[in-house]
């Protein structure tokens, strides 16, 4: 860089070569650079004697870039477009507002990861940092955090907003149900296996829930599946080892995409609905606002 220093005695002459030399006129790039054409004839010279080059012909009322100015401009053009590029891009990731979603890792596969390249392309300058648990809810009060999460919308301390309600129902494979149906009606589940989330570890609708809500015999044992993770709950389900309860928010992808039937046209509603959550603390940002109204956006589209 010292001997560049030498040669170049000012970042302008580089500016103003590249101006002249792209619009082959002296007078064009005087104005786009706002001076004289004068100036930017004293430049150029300048610029040639500094580098012992000559980078124009100089005619009558126009000028025509010499074989060295030509080579010279293209590697002095494309390196000025490299930092303006490099500028850009460092502008807009120290410009990103960062904002923190909280998720449950079931709704994070099975929801949320299938819309998140939409959601960034809507939300394009936004630095979305994704947590994701199965414990409590224990949101930040930053400001820039949210969450999605279960519950009858009562959280002290917080804002709350509906995402979706919570709908229940019958889910298998395609595989499952060739191989051990037809099942005709709801009380016909009792006797399928059931793949079942463990109600010691986890608060919500059981197979129990169920069959009271519609007042049909409890099931008998067919060799009950019990997973402490909804995830292999859905594993298990998809490898066609049995009936498990979908949460639509959750398996409707599923459902529509054929991986997953509905055996039976029964679902509930539990009352525990799913909501979007933030500390009243501190003010949301705009950005954490923006994401928070993109989520209920797609919440009004879960169906299954």
């Amino acid at each position: 860089m010292h001997d560049l220093r030498k040669l170049v005695t000012s970042a302008n002459l580089l500016y103003t070569f590249e101006a002249a030399a792209r619009h082959e006129s002296f007078t064009l790039a005087a104005r786009e650079l706002n001076v004289t054409p004068a100036a930017v004839s004293h430049a150029i010279r300048q610029f040639e004697d500094g580098i012992g080059l000559k980078l124009f012909d100089r005619q009558h009322k126009r000028v025509i870039v010499t074989p060295e100015g030509a080579k010279l401009f293209q590697n002095v053009s494309q390196a000025l477009e490299r930092i303006l590029s490099t500028i850009n891009d460092l502008k807009a990731e120290t410009s990103r507002t960062p904002v923190r979603l909280y998720v449950s890792i079931t709704v994070a596969t099975h929801w949320l990861l299938p819309r998140l390249a939409r959601i960034r392309e809507a939300l394009p300058l936004f630095d979305l940092r994704l947590y994701t648990s199965d414990k409590l809810l224990e949101l930040p009060d930053d400001g820039m955090s949210i969450a999605i999460t279960g519950g009858r919308g009562a959280w002290p301390g917080c804002h709350v907003w509906l995402f979706t309600k919570e709908i229940i129902y019958p889910v298998c494979s395609p595989k499952y149900l060739q191989a051990n149906g037809p099942i005709r009606h709801l009380k016909d589940l009792r006797h399928h296996r059931l793949i079942h989330l463990d109600d010691m570890l986890h608060e919500g609708v059981t197979w129990r829930d169920w069959f009271d809500k519609f007042r049909a015999p409890q099931p008998k044992d067919r060799g009950t599946l019990v997973y402490n993770n909804y995830i292999l709950v859905l594993q298990a389900t998809l490898a066609a080892e049995g009936v498990a309860l979908g949460w639509q928010h959750v398996v409707g992808d599923l459902v529509k995409q054929g991986d997953l039937v509905r055996p039976v046209k029964e679902q509930m509603s539990s009352g525990v609905d799913v909501y979007i959550v933030a500390r009243k603390g501190r003010e949301l940002s705009p950005a954490a606002c923006e994401l928070r109204d993109r989520l209920i956006q797609e919440g009004l589209t879960i169906t299954g």
